[in-house]
C-alpha cells in the first residue's frame, strides 16, 4: 500500500463549485474580494467633506495633556488650516470630548481666541459637547466666555450625560439662561441635510429614553407634546413625543405628557 498521503489532483471545481484556497481541490484560489470601507473611515471621509480638518497629532497631545506639545502642534496646525478659530476649536472641542482633566487647557485655548460659539458640521458647539462630556467647571467657563445657549442642542445633549442629577441640573439651567425648548437637533447643519436623520426636539429624546423627570422640566417650560419630527423641512406624521413614549412603552411619560396635551380632536386618538 502506497504511503503518499498527498492528496489526489482533482478538478479546479465540481459541478460549478469554485475551487477552495487550501483545500484538496487543486486549481487557482478565487479573487480576493476588495476590503470593505471601515465605518472609521467613511466617518472621516464624510467630515473631510464639510472641509472639517483631521489633526491626529494635535488630538494626540490633547490626550496626553501636554501642554507644550498642543502648542507645536497648534502652530503646525494653523500654517496649515490658516482660516480664523478652525485649528483651535477642533482643539477644544477635542479637549472636551477626551474629558481631559487638564480644565487649564480649555482655558488656554480660549485665550487664545478658540471661539466658544463656533459650530461643526453637526451644528453642536463646543458648549453642546461639554454638557455632553465635560466638566461642570468646563461648562461654566465656556458660559463665562459667551457660549450661546442658543446654538447647537445642548438641551438634547444634557439627556446624555451618565449622571442624571448633573443632567437635570445643567437642563435647567440651560432652560433658565433662554436655550429655545422645542428648537430641533441638527437646525442649519449641512451634516444632518446630507445624511437625511429624522429631527426632533429635547422633549422627543427625553420621552424615548423614558426620562419623566426631564419630560416634566422640559414641560415646565413650555415644550410642545404634540410636536413632530422633521425630516429635512418635512414633518414626520405621528412622530411627536407622546408618539415616541408610546411606542417604547414608557406609560409614565405618557400619562404626564396626556395632561399637557389639550383636550382637541388629536387627542382623542390617544388613550393610555
Amino acid at each position: 500500500m502506497s504511503s503518499d498521503l498527498t492528496p489526489p489532483s482533482l478538478p479546479p471545481g465540481i459541478n460549478g463549485v469554485p475551487p477552495v484556497a487550501g483545500s484538496v481541490f487543486r486549481g487557482p484560489p478565487p479573487p480576493s474580494l476588495p476590503t470593505p470601507t471601515s465605518a472609521s473611515t467613511k466617518h472621516a471621509e464624510f467630515l473631510l467633506s464639510f472641509g472639517e480638518p483631521l489633526h491626529p497629532e494635535l488630538d494626540e497631545a490633547i490626550a496626553t495633556g501636554d501642554g507644550a506639545q498642543v502648542s507645536s502642534e497648534l502652530a503646525r496646525a494653523r500654517e496649515r488650516y490658516p482660516q480664523t478659530n478652525v485649528t483651535f476649536n477642533t482643539a477644544l472641542q477635542c479637549a472636551i470630548k477626551l474629558a481631559v482633566p487638564h480644565e487649564q487647557l480649555v482655558s488656554w485655548l480660549l485665550s487664545k481666541d478658540a471661539d466658544a460659539n463656533l459650530q461643526d458640521a453637526w451644528s453642536e458647539t463646543p458648549l453642546s459637547r461639554a454638557v455632553e462630556f465635560g466638566s461642570l467647571n468646563v461648562i461654566s467657563r465656556l458660559l463665562d466666555a459667551g457660549a450661546d445657549v442658543s446654538k447647537g442642542a445642548p438641551l438634547h445633549m444634557s439627556l446624555r450625560r451618565k449622571d442624571n442629577s448633573a443632567s437635570l441640573e445643567l437642563m435647567e439651567k440651560l432652560l433658565v439662561l433662554g436655550a429655545p425648548v422645542d428648537k430641533y437637533q441638527g437646525e442649519d447643519s449641512s451634516a444632518w441635510k446630507e445624511v437625511g436623520f429624522p429631527r426632533g426636539t429635547a422633549l422627543h429624546s427625553a420621552s424615548s429614553r423614558g426620562n419623566t423627570r426631564a419630560v416634566q422640566l422640559l414641560l415646565t417650560h413650555g415644550a410642545d407634546p404634540l410636536r413632530n419630527k422633521k425630516l429635512g423641512a418635512s414633518e414626520i406624521p405621528d412622530s411627536s413625543p407622546y408618539e415616541e413614549a408610546r411606542y417604547r412603552g414608557h406609560a409614565e411619560v405618557m400619562s404626564v405628557l396626556q395632561k399637557h396635551i389639550r383636550s382637541d380632536d388629536s387627542f382623542h386618538r390617544y388613550r393610555l
